[in-house]
């Protein structure tokens, strides 16, 4: 049985339940006297047409307009003063969040439940209703993600993990999207939910979850073929504040902002056979071209692009692999094509990594296994990838190498962003900035340390296969790739 809820009345239900008392329990503990009573309850019957389902949600959706005078969750949030407001508030939004769940399996149950409450699809960000679904909605788990805090995000990552092989995850997706604009106005995003296509796993037959996306044995061929995931990554930062920059900038002028801020000199630590490769501009400025069109469409037309790129990573995960035995046979470039699809995909909900190999290393060797990090710092690759091993250490040996340059790149464009943001200029905050430098700045240097090592291995005959740089030599500043500050939006 799923540790996450699936798409099931009750499995929604005795999550919301818990994870409110939960929380409550823990706010309690820090203020005996709170009183958080709110006389919130799920509804799970009854919901059989689009009035129902309409008084059902009313009393959430009243609470939190009224707390917040109409302003979105999102923004309002964390200007709340009142502690009590602030937990009620919280304990609103899990409710809500909750009830349109259930909501959706009871619309994606019934053709005319569907039809009475979207009307006919238009074909964009709504699809025609998908009959063999029905029977399969418990196969559709949720990862549910987000500290019990009022003011964190609720990510949402929708996995199927049934035995279909039709790709279905973007007709989930617009229909969860879609009960949040029909029954409060307001998109999942305005109260800081953030649902998405989980296409990072694959479910193995003893109910594990088994990671795909290799990049441990690509070569430099198979990295230029999947650096468009990292542009866009980078991209994504750079346009954040503005979309409409007028100029590019080139890799060249990135990799002088982040020297600036990391204190050190990229070209020289990444060698320069690679770094011939970062410099060739067509990688970068198609990302930026490509990110710059998505962040000035509709707030529909990038549900509908996104929509559009989730079906194209799932329908390829699917032909190439719907199992993990099929998965284990992919070859690197199988691999190179699903990590752009997947990539992209992730880039147009804005997720906060945007390649597989970055994934991992955060999620998987930085945040859930510290220990094991450590020991990355002082074994060889070769010790810890070999047969007897490498088991034990499947997520470092997943990356590789190129890997790790692609987390390095992705780290370099949060750098870049905060770095202008908050380091320099009139608009400078210290605090901020050294919070945001450490976060992106460390997990920077740890990839880099885990690439050297890598290079370590390539050491024959006590010479690196690398050419010998020029100490002398200077690296070309072109200056910052944006003068003057930035207002925050």
């Amino acid at each position: 049985m799923s540790v996450y809820p699936v798409f099931d009345i009750q499995s929604i239900s005795n999550w919301c339940n818990k994870d409110v008392a939960d929380f409550i329990a823990q706010e309690k503990a820090k203020n005996a006297g709170l009183n958080l009573e709110t006389g919130f309850k799920l509804t799970t019957t009854g919901l059989d047409t689009k009035v129902a389902c309409e008084k059902t949600i009313e009393p959430f959706v009243k609470f939190i307009n009224d707390s917040l005078s109409g302003a979105k969750y999102v923004d309002a949030i964390s200007t709340i003063t009142d502690p009590t407001l602030q937990n009620k508030l919280w304990i609103a939004r899990t409710f809500l969040f909750s009830q349109l769940m259930i909501f959706a399996v009871v619309i994606l149950g019934k053709t005319e439940m569907y039809t009475e409450v979207f009307g006919e699809a238009n074909g964009k960000t709504i699809f025609s209703f998908m009959p063999e679904v029905t029977s399969d909605l418990s196969n559709y788990q949720m990862g549910i993600f987000g500290s019990k805090s009022p003011t964190s995000d609720i990510d949402v990552g929708i996995q199927y993990i049934g035995a279909s092989t039709k790709p279905t995850l973007h007709y989930i997706l617009s229909v969860f999207e879609q009960l949040f604009v029909t029954f409060t106005g307001k998109s999942s995003l305005d109260f800081d939910i953030e649902p998405y296509a989980d296409l990072y796993l694959i479910r193995d037959e003893k109910s594990m979850d088994y990671f795909y996306l290799d990049s441990g044995t690509f070569t430099q061929e198979d990295f230029v073929k999947v650096l468009p995931v990292a542009g866009l990554s980078i991209a994504r930062n750079v346009l954040m504040d503005d979309p409409t920059l007028a100029i590019n900038p080139t890799f060249e002028q990135i990799v002088v902002v982040v020297n600036d801020a990391s204190k050190s000199k990229f070209a020289e630590s990444i060698g320069p056979e690679l770094m011939s490769v970062l410099n060739e501009p067509k990688w970068l400025s198609e990302a930026m071209g490509k990110m710059k069109t998505f962040l000035l469409d509709t707030s529909d037309k990038k549900r509908e692009k996104y929509y559009a790129a989730v079906l194209a990573a799932e329908t390829q995960k699917m032909a190439l692999a719907p199992s993990v035995a099929k998965a284990a046979n992919l070859t690197n470039t199988d691999r190179c094509e699903l990590i752009n699809l997947v990539g992209t995909a992730l880039a147009y909900r804005m997720e906060s990594y945007t390649a597989a190999p970055t994934i991992t290393h955060v999620v998987r060797i930085l945040q859930a296994n510290k220990d094991a990090a450590e020991k990355y710092k002082t074994e060889k690759p070769k010790e810890l990838c070999s047969d007897a091993k490498k088991s034990q250490n499947s997520a470092y040996c997943a990356i590789g190498k190129y890997g790790f340059v692609m987390s390095i790149l992705e780290q370099m464009g949060y750098m870049c962003r905060f770095y202008q943001h908050y380091c320099v200029g009139d608009h400078k905050e210290e605090e901020k900035c050294n919070k945001k430098m450490k976060k992106y700045g460390d997990r920077y240097v740890d990839g880099f340390d885990k690439y050297k090592m890598h290079l370590e291995a390539t050491i024959t005959g006590g010479k690196r296969r690398t050419r010998r740089r020029n100490k002398n030599r200077k690296t070309s500043k072109r200056g910052k790739y944006r003068k003057g500050g930035r207002t925050r939006k």
